[in-house]
């Protein structure tokens, strides 16, 4: 343990609020040595998923996604899971989540997890889903509300 933290040291959980200009990053997001967070980060795959459900499959989607959320987000690899909605179609959902390596997505995508989730939720589609894969490759800093 890190005397001057209270948390397990070496890690970028105990340390990562120290990065200056960084703070807009999630505190929680690994486990990689100080020396490589900068670039272990700028690494990640961040992964989007547009999704057009059936009216009358909304429900079911929302109720697959809460059973597999928690265990999707604590699959090795995976850094950050959100689920969104679109503000102008309703039927529309999109997953954003953050991998540690393309390694890490392609593991998930061929785990028993993502096989009993995938295909249940394909089932309820309205129309194609659109899949976007992308590296980070800009952070601009600054403070919420300044222009």
């Amino acid at each position: 343990m890190d005397k001057d933290n209270e948390k397990p040291a070496g890690t970028a959980y105990s340390r990562i609020e120290n990065i200056e200009n960084d703070a807009h990053i999630p505190v929680r997001f690994c486990n990689f040595g100080l020396t490589n967070i900068r670039q272990s980060f700028y690494l990640m795959i961040t992964r989007m998923v547009r999704m057009q459900f059936r009216a009358d499959a909304l429900a079911a989607f929302e109720a697959i996604f809460a059973a597999s959320k928690h265990q999707i987000r604590n699959f090795p690899g995976c850094m950050a899971l959100e689920l969104h909605h679109d503000p102008a179609d309703p039927s529309v959902r999109y997953t954003w989540s953050r991998w540690a390596s393309e390694e890490a997505l392609l593991a998930y995508r061929q785990s028993p997890i993502f096989g009993q989730v995938w295909p249940a939720t394909k089932a309820l589609f309205a129309s194609p889903p659109q899949a976007f894969s992308m590296v980070l490759e800009e952070v601009i800093p600054g403070s919420p509300g300044q222009n």
